[in-house]
């Protein structure tokens, strides 16, 4: 009985969160919502991640590849986004025109 409620208490919840931002929402979504959930990672760790992945399954050439683009972002972002703590729109189109 106990575990019933928790999982009860954990829906509530879940209503409670979509009702909070407007979000329509189905018994699926409220399910699917509960049962994936996605860990936010920066944008360093996603690459480290990703690049430690393709080196485990033997993809060293696509590796190096993600590993040239995430220098070049790093690169990129060091210049172009000094005294700013977030991307704007403003400096994602310039990185656009930069690349071009």
């Amino acid at each position: 009985m106990k575990i019933i409620l928790e999982k009860e208490n954990e829906y509530q919840k879940q209503i409670l969160e979509f009702k909070s931002e407007q979000k329509d929402f189905t018994a699926s979504t409220l399910l699917a919502a509960k049962t994936n959930k996605v860990k936010n990672k920066t944008v360093s760790e996603f690459y480290t991640e990703y690049i430690d992945y393709l080196k485990s399954i033997g993809k060293i050439g696509t590796a190096k590849c993600y590993k040239d683009s995430f220098n070049s972002l790093k690169r990129y972002l060091i210049r172009f986004t000094a005294g700013h703590s977030y991307l704007s729109l403003q400096i994602i189109k310039k990185s656009f025109i930069h690349l071009d």
